[in-house]
């Protein structure tokens, strides 16, 4: 049997080998968009690369009139230096002729600096997963929104959290669901009970929606529920569509709030001591996850334990950005902040 010493070395060894990198929460592609457009010449192209790049800060800033701030001008003047590769698809609805639409892809780094360099706060590639009860009344009918209930509504829904870089999901109603949470608790804003059944999906942020078809439109109240805040707010339209890009507009808009880095014009090294680390393979989540949230420039292994190990992060806005990105990584959990970080790999 070999000895813990050479396991120990053989442990550290795997750890110099593992490279990590950064990698988007929630399967998104915050770079991607997917913009129709009328043809495939010049000047259509350049406006589209400048729309989708539009669409790109509005997800990493939450701030849906970015593009009013003197700030960001020069991104938009040089759109297509961050865009890395474009292509053309045909989307066609049943008995409807083919779109063309354009799909763009940018260099959601070079982006992210840009933006901190104009010292605009971004909200990075991490991001919590957002569980939506959303209860609809229309048609004479009430319920809870699933995959399968409304396949037209839930596509708008997902469509918008899509296009705002939001990555929802949906309770799955199933026994468990529907004795915890009835259509009434969502009418009537009880959110602290979606709150409870909604720790089976670890989802850190939770949302309460109550959608109701009137004679001008479609209204629907919003309720949030992240932490110690929560939040409430009304959002209508013409149709269903619209209600919901305004809703989950002001979502993207508050959590951008409270987990978007706020660059503070220089760098700090923080010591952070991560717990539950056991093996190599452990190691390289801890680090890819760390060095995928926005604002940390760099990861150092300092030194190694039986069960955890202790890092130097690099970090832009130094040490008081460390709580606000711990808030937004559900990998990570924050066990101590004074005198010292101590983090934890959830499992």
């Amino acid at each position: 049997m070999p000895s813990f010493r050479l396991f120990r070395h053989a442990w550290v060894l795997g750890l110099l080998l593992c490279r990590a990198g950064p990698v988007p929460a929630g399967g998104l592609s915050l770079g991607t968009v997917d913009l129709p457009v009328p043809d495939r010449t010049a000047p259509v192209r350049a406006g589209a690369v400048r729309a989708a790049l539009t669409q790109v800060l509005v997800r990493l800033t939450g701030n849906p009139e970015i593009t009013a701030e003197a700030r960001v001008a020069p991104l938009l003047d040089t759109a297509r230096r961050y865009l890395r590769s474009f292509r053309y698809r045909a989307q066609a609805a049943e008995g409807e002729a083919p779109v063309l639409h354009f799909v763009a892809r940018f260099d959601l780094d070079a982006v992210q600096q840009a933006l901190l360099r104009a010292q605009v706060p971004v909200w990075g590639q991490d991001r919590p997963p957002v569980l939506l009860w959303l209860g609809v009344e229309r048609h004479g009918r009430r319920f809870v929104l699933t995959d399968d209930d409304d396949p037209e509504l839930d596509a708008r829904l997902r469509g918008a959290a899509r296009r705002l870089g939001l990555p929802l999901m949906l309770p799955l109603m199933d026994l468990q669901d529907r004795a915890a949470v009835h259509f009434p608790d969502i009418r009537g804003g009880f959110i602290e009970r979606a709150v409870a059944a909604g720790r089976r999906y670890a989802a850190p942020v939770v949302v309460m929606a109550s959608l109701r078809e009137t004679a001008g439109g479609v209204s629907i109240h919003w309720w949030l529920a992240f932490g110690q805040v929560q939040d409430e707010w009304l959002s209508s339209g013409l149709d269903d569509a619209t209600a919901l890009d305004r809703g989950l507009g002001h979502l993207l808009q508050r959590l951008s709030q409270l987990l978007a880095v706020r660059p503070a014009g220089g760098h700090a090294q923080v010591p952070v001591l991560v717990q539950d680390v056991h093996s190599a393979a452990d190691y390289a989540r801890v680090t890819r996850v760390l060095a995928g949230l926005t604002g940390v420039e760099a990861v150092r292994l300092a030194q190694v334990t039986a069960d955890a190990v202790a890092l130097d992060l690099t970090l832009d806005g130094g040490a008081d950005s460390m709580k606000r990105l711990m808030r937004g990584t559900e990998a990570l959990e924050l066990v101590q902040d004074d005198p010292s970080f101590v983090i934890r790999l959830r499992r």
